[in-house]
């Protein structure tokens, strides 16, 4: 993998961790709906202006799509976005972010065992590695504030 790419993903990937601190931030003032409502503006309206400068591409596109190419489109953002973005508000809400963040971004485990399963993406040694350092990462992750709650109560 080229250094150009890995760069963006790890830029990708800072964005969507300081995302859980941001959004736990506003949760304590905001319920998740005004955040989620006001969020979806924001992004609609980027992501019409992206269409407006790609709009060859799309029609051309859409011209391609298949009645069951436009039925996973539009069950796709119901559950992935939108069901993962109020039960990911409401759990946030309640709950510490380091440890909601590492359990949300726990998700190459699920996308690893799905690929390998309806896609026949290889599954070898190094992909069980990850999932194993995933988990174990998770656990980790979820001790240090446990454990952070133990030393507190322990002194008060």
């Amino acid at each position: 993998m080229k250094a150009y790419y890995i760069t963006i993903a790890l830029c990708v990937s800072f964005l969507w961790g300081i995302q859980p601190i941001i959004h736990k931030h506003l949760l304590n003032k905001f319920s998740f709906v005004t955040i989620m409502f006001i969020s979806t503006l924001i992004y609609s309206w980027l992501v019409i202006t992206l269409a407006l400068t790609r709009h060859k591409e799309i029609y051309s596109d859409w011209l391609a799509m298949t009645p069951m190419d436009i039925g996973i489109l539009i069950m796709l953002p119901i559950f992935t976005v939108f069901l993962a973005n109020v039960l990911y508000y409401n759990v946030l809400k309640n709950h510490e972010s380091s440890i909601i963040s590492a359990l949300i971004y726990s998700s190459p485990v699920f996308t690893l065992i799905i690929a390998y399963l309806f896609l026949k993406e290889r599954l070898d040694i190094y992909g069980l590695s990850g999932v194993f350092a995933i988990i174990l990462g998770v656990i980790l992750i979820a001790m240090n504030n446990e454990s952070n709650i133990f030393i507190q109560n322990r002194y008060k």
